[in-house]
């Protein structure tokens, strides 16, 4: 009886490989039709955004230029004809001399230190908390569902908002200084 019942699923196409093999093609296509999907809904999201944006090459074209006019602004210019020229009459250094590029040398020395010493302390405090609220977080080690759940959406938030948002609501909150340069 068990010989006529495989020979009979055999004939219907009931043997094993042949339906994992028809399993597999069925979910290949399924695949397929999800990814091209996907692929309609994000080309449709990324030439909707392109319209609202108004992005086209041709202003992309004419914008490209003008990238390079910030490094040109920035990039010091000295002529030497006055090179090592002192103050005027009116205490500035002429344009174009040592004395007007790198006159607050020191000044931005120091604000320079201050970010670097703004960012070793917002580091550790960063780390201090995530280390503490990652006991929080672990479904293992909370003292109640509730405070894990908190501390899981706040890290979350933490992770997931850019850092310039963060820095931008500080400055709004307490000023442009070393302050709200020490966001998370």
């Amino acid at each position: 009886m068990s010989s006529l019942s495989t020979n009979t699923m055999r004939a219907a196409g009931a043997d094993p490989v042949t339906r994992f093999e028809q399993h597999r093609a069925q979910m290949r296509r399924d695949r397929m039709v999800v990814n091209i999907t996907l692929l309609i809904l994000f080309l449709s999201f990324l030439l909707w955004s392109m319209w609202i944006s108004r992005f086209t090459p041709d202003r992309l074209a004419t914008g490209f230029p003008r990238i390079f006019e910030y490094f040109g602004a920035v990039m010091p210019s000295l002529h030497w004809d006055v090179l090592f020229e002192p103050r005027n009459e009116v205490g500035r250094f002429p344009r174009g001399s040592l004395g007007f590029w790198y006159n607050d040398y020191w000044k931005y020395v120091q604000l320079i230190w201050e970010t670097i010493l703004m960012a070793l302390t917002a580091t550790l405090i960063a780390t201090v908390l995530a280390v503490a609220l990652s006991f929080l977080a672990a479904r293992n080690t909370t003292p109640a569902h509730w405070v894990g759940v908190a501390a899981r959406r706040f890290l979350e938030v933490c992770r997931g908002v850019p850092e310039i948002l963060f820095a931008l609501v500080l400055v709004f909150a307490v000023g442009i200084g070393p302050l709200a340069g020490s966001s998370p």
